[in-house]
Order: C-alpha cells, then sequence, then structure tokens
C-alpha cells in the first residue's frame, strides 16, 4: 500500500530485518508465528490465545506500560494494573476444577466407548478371516 516500506528508500534500509508491520493483519499472524516459532511444542489453540493476550499487552507488567493520553500532546501517561490480574475467588477456582474434572470423566468414557467399538470391529475382522480361511480349507 501506500505506507510500504519499499516506497521509501531511508524507511526501507532502516525496517530491514525488524519484525514489525504497519498492516494490523499482518501484524497478528506475525505474532502467531512468533509465538508458534518461540515455544516449538505448543498446540496451535495454546499459540492463539498467547499470541493474543501478547497483541493486548496483557503480560505488560503495571509499571512498565504507557499509554497515549490522546492525539494532540502525544505524551504518555501511567495506568494501573487492569481487572484481569486480579486472582480468581476460591469459588472461581473450585468450578474451574469440578469443570475439569467433568471434562475429564467425560472424556474417559469416551474413550472406553471408543475402544470398546474398535474391540468389536476387530473381533468381526478376526471372525471373517477365520470364516474365510476355513472355507479355503474345506473347498481344498
Amino acid at each position: 500500500g501506500e505506507n510500504a516500506h519499499s516506497l521509501n528508500a531511508q524507511a526501507h534500509k532502516a525496517t530491514t530485518g525488524a519484525h514489525n508491520t504497519n498492516d494490523e493483519v499482518k501484524a497478528n499472524f506475525g505474532r502467531l508465528d512468533h509465538v508458534l516459532h518461540r515455544f516449538r511444542g505448543i498446540s496451535t489453540e495454546s499459540a492463539s490465545g498467547v499470541a493474543q493476550i501478547l497483541r493486548m499487552h496483557y503480560f505488560d507488567e503495571a509499571d512498565s506500560r504507557a499509554h497515549r493520553t490522546g492525539k494532540k500532546n502525544g505524551k504518555c501517561e501511567r495506568r494501573s494494573v487492569r481487572h484481569s490480574f486480579t486472582l480468581p475467588t476460591l469459588e472461581q477456582k473450585n468450578a474451574a476444577v469440578l469443570a475439569v474434572m467433568e471434562m475429564r470423566s467425560a472424556a474417559c468414557d469416551e474413550a472406553r466407548a471408543n475402544l470398546a467399538k474398535q474391540h468389536a470391529y476387530f473381533s468381526q475382522k478376526r471372525e471373517q478371516a477365520s470364516e474365510r480361511q476355513h472355507a479355503k480349507l474345506v473347498a481344498a
């Protein structure tokens, strides 16, 4: 676009190798790519969450966060820590533990059902193979 660094030789030289962009969509994918490369074993879902949190500056500490007050003066002010940094209450922790226990129980039930289906399928295949083998022996 009109803000492309390649249109300005000085800007191109100054930004070569920089991990930054002036396009918000590319910036989001760039952050996701950065997280995936930095944490090699991370799942896509987790990387998406971490990338979003990094883009929103939720990992920044309160004393290092600066925010613009407006376009007129261009100065930065310090703001207090966001509500997202408060610790969960005991009720919230207990609710989360119960939810995880229920999800794990449901996952175990589903895994048992899948194993039973798989066992029935393999038993059926063994029976069919045995019948074919028996038919060949009888025909011979």
